[in-house]
């Protein structure tokens, strides 16, 4: 009887309770996933109104620029004068832009319709002779303005929003002097490295230092026409900027 206590106990310890494992049942994971869920959807929420207040931002650039080319048409009286102050009123901080080109990117773009202005101003392409003199004289033009607008950088900004495109960092900033006030408009700039980093976890409206290098890109095309959005006739302008540093300060 004695030899039948053995089997009896490996019988036993067959039915003895093992530890809990760790709780990963599919209610704890499906938690889990509804917690991710929902911060991903304040996410998204929180990048919709920051485009939404970009898009109204620009929106505001553009008018302001338009109104700005309609009072220098206007003949620039006391009226206009009036009238400018007014509107610098209406947006609230502006400043007025600086003529350094590298002060940001309204100054930049005003830089070049100087420059296009002093060299074709009265240009009238509707006339075939004009129109082809014009066509050989800006591509000349063209390569030195180029030139001209292409160094570094350093900006006082507040970061509207950032973003991945693909494998590259985008920004949208809106650059300040040091009391805070806009200089021109909003304007999105390629961010790179530690800047990259910088932008991506900075909080909204937060003020960074950027500084990096920027350039022109002057495509003449005699099929582009007379845009009002361009510096000139038949001409294709991109600004760019690429940030490759960035601090608080």
């Amino acid at each position: 009887m004695r030899r039948a206590a053995f089997p009896i106990l490996a019988l036993l310890l067959c039915f003895t309770p093992t530890a809990p494992a760790q709780d990963d049942s599919p209610a704890v994971l499906r938690r889990e996933i509804d917690r991710m869920a929902e911060r991903i959807s304040e996410l998204e929420a929180r990048l919709e109104r920051s485009q939404t207040r970009i898009d109204d931002l620009l929106a505001e650039n553009r008018r302001l620029r338009a109104d700005l080319k309609d009072g220098a048409k206007g003949g620039g009286g006391s009226d206009s004068e009036s009238d400018e102050d007014t509107d610098a009123d209406e947006v609230g901080g502006a400043s007025e832009l600086p003529l350094d080109p590298f002060a940001c990117a309204d100054s930049m773009r005003a830089s070049l319709e100087r420059s296009w202005d002093a060299a074709f101003a009265g240009v009238d392409v509707t006339d075939d002779q004009q129109s082809r003199r014009y066509l050989r004289e800006v591509r000349s033009w063209a390569g030195k303005a180029r030139r001209d607008h292409r160094g570094d950088f350093e900006w006082r900004v507040r970061v509207l929003a950032a973003r991945h495109e693909g494998r590259r960092t985008v920004a949208t900033v809106q650059a300040i002097d040091a009391d805070g006030n806009e200089l021109g408009g909003p304007v999105e700039i390629e961010a790179t490295g530690s800047a990259a980093r910088t932008v991506l976890q900075s909080a909204p409206d937060a003020e960074l230092v950027i500084s990096g290098n920027a350039s022109v890109d002057i495509d003449v095309d005699a099929r582009a026409g007379d845009s009002v959005e361009d510096v000139g006739p038949y001409l294709r302008t991109t600004l760019e900027f690429t940030a490759t540093e960035a601090r608080y300060g």
